[in-house]
Order: structure tokens, then C-alpha cells, then sequence
């Protein structure tokens, strides 16, 4: 199968993970950076070239998509839209456009299928903990609080762009790849806050690289796939974060957490995963 992969394909972004995957899975994959060619060449121009990119596909998988129109296409056309449908007043009916239509989060149009993670990337390394809690992700008005109470307690360490560059729990920019492996490696716990309770790309990260143990609020749909205590560790509020963070479990405990966490991504949340459930709904068209 040929495959027209549309995709932000910028370092970091989870499109290069797709096009790797697909490689390896044995497809032969045409790279399209619509953003980048909508920067390069414009809207318009974007739209032909997008089209001409189509010879001889036998499908087009679209990754978030917001700039792409898959009615011209004469063959399947499947979406993965990376983010949740309902913080976008357009993104159902783009939806519609598609045969497989897939995200983050359901909507009325879209199927669930959450993000998955290259464990070829979010490896271990070697673990090396000076600091207790550190989080990486942009900056975000309902994180704030919580960030400011960490650095007052426990020092928190933050990477990521859109935070008070005057700070001081702010440590540098966005970090990606190689380079979060090796920030997620000085840590004791990650912090997660979900903004609605999603399996987001920073939980299964954390615990593919395996180096620290995930701290994050508890939601009904984390919950459905990891445990307290097992896998991860869950706080519902500001007393319990401190209670985990004041009296850490000993580090047996820690490494036996990160070990479980490593294998339940594996058997289920990796990127290839998710792209053959993607594939096998395509070839039942």
C-alpha cells in the first residue's frame, strides 16, 4: 500500500513518529508538510500541491488536518485529529469529509483512538534523580497555581514554552525527544495536569522512558488503563499531591511502578498500535 502521510513534520511532532512507524510496518510513504508548505507557498498553491502528491496513493492518512480538504481525492482518506473535536467549532465537519474519522477525543463525528507513543524514542536512559518533581508542557492559566505551590514546596523544574519567562521554576524552553528523555531522567515523579482528564502524549511518554514514575490527576479515562500504585500514581487535589510528594514510597516501590508502566504502554499504546486499528478499519471499506 502507498500512503500519503499529511502531517506537521517539524522536529518533535508526533507526525514524524507516523511517517517512522509506517516505514516500518513495510508502507510506502509520501510525506506531505501541509503546514510547512502553507507557510512556503500559501493556501492555495498548498492545495494543489497537496493534490498532486496523490499520484497513484492508495490512501491518504491525515494527522490534526485543519488546512486539508480530502474531497478531491478518488481514493480512502482517513483522519487522526490529535486534539479534542470540542475546542474546535470546525473540526466536526471536516470530520465528515473522511471515510475513517478518528480523535483524541469523541465527538459526534469522530471515533476515539488516543495518541500513541514511539518507544523508540521514549526509551530509558540512564536514571540520575536530582530533583524530585520537574514537568515539561506549555504554559497554561489552570497550571499556574499548581506549578507556583510546587516550586514553593518541593522546587519544581519546568521546560516549556508560553510560561512567565521571569519564573523561577521556569528552566528553559520545550524539549523534545532525546533531550526530554534526559529531563524526564532527573526526575523522581513527572507532574501531569490533564485539562480534561485525556491520555495525553505526556503520560504514555513518561512512562515509555521509564526513568521517573508519573504523577497526575485522576480522570475516569487514565483510569481506565493504568492503576494507582501499579502503574502511576493519581492525586484528586492540592492535599493529595502533597501527601505523595511529602512521603514518596521507598524506591523499590518507585522502580517497580516504572517497570509495570513501561509494559502496559507496550502491550497497548504505542503508535503502531493505533495505526493498525486505523488501517484495519480502512480495509474494511
Amino acid at each position: 500500500m502507498k500512503i500519503c502521510l499529511a502531517a506537521p513534520l517539524h522536529r518533535g511532532a508526533f507526525g514524524v513518529s507516523v511517517l517512522l512507524k509506517l516505514h516500518k510496518m513495510g508502507y510506502t510513504v509520501i510525506p506531505f508538510d501541509y503546514r510547512a508548505c502553507i507557510q512556503d507557498i500559501g493556501q492555495a498553491e498548498m492545495n494543489k500541491f497537496f493534490i498532486d502528491s496523490q499520484d497513484e496513493c492508495d490512501l491518504t492518512l491525515v494527522i490534526k488536518g485543519e488546512s486539508i480538504d480530502p474531497r478531491t481525492l478518488n481514493h480512502p482518506a482517513a483522519i487522526w485529529f490529535t486534539d479534542d473535536p470540542a475546542r474546535y467549532p470546525w473540526a466536526d465537519k471536516l470530520g465528515e469529509a473522511y471515510d475513517v474519522k478518528y480523535a483524541v477525543r469523541p465527538s459526534k463525528v469522530f471515533k476515539y483512538l488516543p495518541i500513541g507513543v514511539d518507544m523508540d524514542v521514549h526509551k530509558p536512559v540512564a536514571a540520575n534523580p536530582t530533583h524530585l518533581v520537574g514537568f515539561a508542557g506549555t504554559g497554561r492559566p489552570e497550571r499556574t497555581e499548581l506549578i507556583r505551590h510546587l516550586w514553593e514546596k518541593y522546587q519544581i523544574q519546568v521546560r516549556g514554552n508560553s510560561w512567565n519567562p521571569a519564573a523561577p521554576y521556569l528552566k528553559g524552553k520545550a524539549i523534545y525527544n532525546e533531550d526530554l528523555n534526559q529531563f524526564y531522567s532527573s526526575l523522581s515523579f513527572v507532574f501531569n495536569a490533564s485539562s480534561y482528564g485525556e491520555l495525553n502524549s505526556r503520560i504514555l511518554e513518561t512512562m515509555s522512558i521509564g526513568c521517573s514514575v508519573l504523577l497526575t490527576n485522576y480522570s475516569k479515562e487514565v483510569g481506565s488503563y493504568f492503576r494507582h500504585g501499579q502503574h502511576l500514581f493519581f492525586y484528586n487535589d492540592i492535599e493529595e499531591l502533597d501527601e505523595i510528594l511529602s512521603n514518596p514510597p521507598t524506591e523499590a516501590k518507585m522502580a517497580a511502578v516504572r517497570i509495570r508502566a513501561r509494559e502496559a504502554v507496550a502491550k497497548g499504546h504505542t503508535v503502531e498500535k493505533k495505526l493498525e486499528q486505523i488501517l484495519k478499519n480502512v480495509g474494511e471499506l
